[in-house]
């Protein structure tokens, strides 16, 4: 069982509102900011529907006991900050890369690993989220988000900017539409 916690968002969003706007055949700057709104829900939708985060961010992951791999959320694992624990008597302690474990940033999801010869220590009794693990994942910048997400972030712009409402009468019920679902597919993780 985990939890996560966003420590530090993204510097801004895979597409700028002048793509949203010729991507949407728009001009002025009447609606740039609804447009930037826009933006924002549709890369957090696909982010859900991922499991992944698109854009550098900063986050914490809370887990209640030691296990030998420890997977990191959200796939694009670029660093792990810190590995923390409650002891015993409850008081945070630091836990050591260099004795305890490796971080494993080649696979997706990246995870933490114990060591062979290492034995963690034991973590307060009962207390829940014991252990915290903070870590930058993410493409990196907006350049290095993949075409095809940047792509399906403008669809979804488009759904929302056109259709206004969750629901349009006479057509299924989606989040996300199947098409934009289909083009972003190979990028999604599923053990999260």
């Amino acid at each position: 069982m985990h939890k996560t916690v966003l420590v530090n968002g993204p510097s801004g969003e895979p597409i700028e509102v002048s793509e949203a706007k010729t991507h949407l055949n728009l001009s002025g700057s009447s609606l740039d900011t609804y447009l930037g709104t826009l933006i924002t829900t549709a890369r957090r939708a696909i982010e859900n529907y991922l499991h992944r985060v698109l854009m550098t961010q900063d986050w914490k992951v809370f887990y209640d006991c030691w296990k030998h791999e420890l997977l990191i959320p959200f796939g694009n694992l670029q660093t792990v900050t810190s590995v923390k624990y409650r002891d015993l008597n409850g008081v945070e302690q630091t836990l050591s890369a260099d004795d305890y474990y490796w971080v494993v940033n080649t696979t997706d999801p990246g995870r933490i690993v114990r060591k062979y010869d290492a034995t963690y220590p034991e973590l307060q009794y009962g207390r829940p989220d014991a252990i915290e693990i903070e870590f930058t994942a993410g493409f990196g910048d907006a350049e290095d988000v993949p075409e095809e997400i940047k792509h399906a972030i403008k669809l979804l712009v488009t759904d929302y900017f056109e259709h206004k409402g969750s629901v349009v009468v006479g057509s299924t019920v989606n989040i996300i539409p199947g098409h934009v679902k289909n083009l972003i597919h190979s990028y999604k993780l599923y053990e999260f």
